[in-house]
């Protein structure tokens, strides 16, 4: 039975099922770009994570003067 290109199909019959290609590993470019996403992610927490910035004296000043005397 010829499978050609002009070949018309049997009536009352299913479709070929097509041929399905056997996909390969993922593309290094995805595998680069997730890479990088979780980089970012991982760095993202860590600089959240690190302590704020604080005063290193109170600021505080003396309210008292001698007019109260």
């Amino acid at each position: 039975m010829p499978r050609g290109y002009t070949a018309a199909p049997n009536v009352g019959q299913k479709p070929a099922i097509p041929e399905t290609t056997a996909e390969g590993p993922m593309p290094r470019a995805l595998i680069f770009f997730i890479v990088i996403i979780l980089i970012l992610a991982g760095a993202l927490v860590f600089l959240s994570s690190q302590a704020r910035e604080t005063a290193t004296q109170p600021v505080e000043v003396d309210v008292t003067n001698d007019a109260g005397r």
